[in-house]
C-alpha cells in the first residue's frame, strides 16, 4: 500500500506479507528533500498516530497491490 501527501512531499508504505492477504509490514514514511526523499526516523510502525498527523489526511493519491485505489474518505 501507497500513500503519496502534500503534492508528494510524504509517502507511507507497507507490504503485504508474503502468503497473507490483509497482513502489512511495518510503515515507512519518506519526505523529498530537494530532488531526493529521505526515510523519516520515529515515525510509527503500524501507520497511525504520526508526528506529522498524515494519518488524519487525505492522502493525494493511494495504491493497493500495484493499482490506484479509490480514496477513502479521510479529514
Amino acid at each position: 500500500m501507497i500513500w503519496v501527501y502534500d503534492g508528494g512531499r510524504y509517502i507511507q508504505f507497507a507490504f503485504y506479507m508474503k502468503n497473507h492477504i490483509r497482513e502489512l509490514s511495518t510503515f515507512r514514511y519518506y519526505e523529498k528533500v530537494g530532488d531526493s526523499y529521505q526515510k523519516l526516523e520515529r515515525m510509527p510502525g503500524e501507520g497511525t498516530g504520526d508526528r506529522l498527523s498524515l494519518d488524519g489526511k487525505k492522502p493525494d493519491y493511494e495504491e493497493v497491490k500495484g493499482k490506484e485505489a479509490k480514496l477513502e474518505n479521510k479529514s
